[in-house]
């Protein structure tokens, strides 16, 4: 389960992958989500932690056509020998998509990214998840003004100097969100400008070997925050 209490429903098949961090990584591919994720089956689940602490979102290499839930009971995902990996799945059909007769088997390969942590899945206090197309998983989190409101990630790393990159929009309010890694609040940077219409804070904080607790905090205005990225060593990209 996510931290927001997002989960994998209905038949979850479970494969660990020797990427993502020093003990692999889990993944997990249901046919549909619960608890108020993404009904259609069309994210996987990971955790770098050999199933311990919160669990995350990315999106599927395989986009079901339609959003029912009687496709897509078993998937297969495999790692390929250059990194991406080869996910099949079935989908109902966009013409009948209530007939089962007219499933369709769909693949698609393409690389996985085990250091993005989506702001939907984070921990919420004066927040909430909101759909956007725009967004990485095509959800994102709007956060509450001043340091109360909250988005929590919990995130197990090998410890180390690491980049944070928050990715958020100011929603025309000129405001922006504040880092807080293990109780230290890092000083105020300045946000730039994205090609895609986001702004981006980045800055470097040293990460404990294990668990990491990640806060980003309301500022002046409502933001949306869309995800938190950490570079680095042993950060996990496969």
């Amino acid at each position: 389960m996510t931290l927001s209490g997002f989960w994998p429903a209905a038949c979850p098949v479970v494969t660990w992958f020797p990427v993502g961090g020093p003990e692999g990584v889990i993944v997990v591919s249901a046919e549909r989500g619960g608890g108020g994720a993404e009904e259609g089956g069309r994210d996987l689940y990971w955790n770098n932690a050999s199933g311990r602490g919160p669990w995350w979102e990315v999106r599927a290499p395989v986009q079901k056509r339609t959003g029912n839930i009687h496709a897509g009971w078993t998937q297969a995902l495999l790692l390929r020998d250059d990194g991406s990996f080869l996910h099949v799945t079935t989908s109902s059909s966009a013409d009948k998509p209530e007939s089962m007769a007219h499933n369709e088997v769909l693949y698609n390969a393409t690389r996985l990214d085990f250091t993005r942590y989506e702001a939907e899945d984070a921990q919420f206090t004066d927040a909430v998840a909101v759909p956007d197309r725009k967004a990485s998983n095509l959800r994102k989190a709007r956060l509450g003004q001043g340091p109360a409101s909250r988005l929590r990630f919990v995130v197990n790393s090998t410890g180390g100097e690491h980049a944070l990159h928050v990715r958020f929009a100011d929603l025309s309010l000129m405001a922006q969100p504040s880092l807080v890694v293990n109780g230290a609040r890092l000083p105020a940077g300045n946000a730039t400008k994205t090609d895609d219409g986001w702004e981006l804070i980045s800055d470097t904080a040293p990460l404990l070997p294990g668990f990491n607790m990640i806060d980003v905090d309301g500022g002046a205005h409502v933001v949306d925050v869309d995800y938190l990225q950490i570079d680095g060593e042993g950060a996990g990209k496969p």
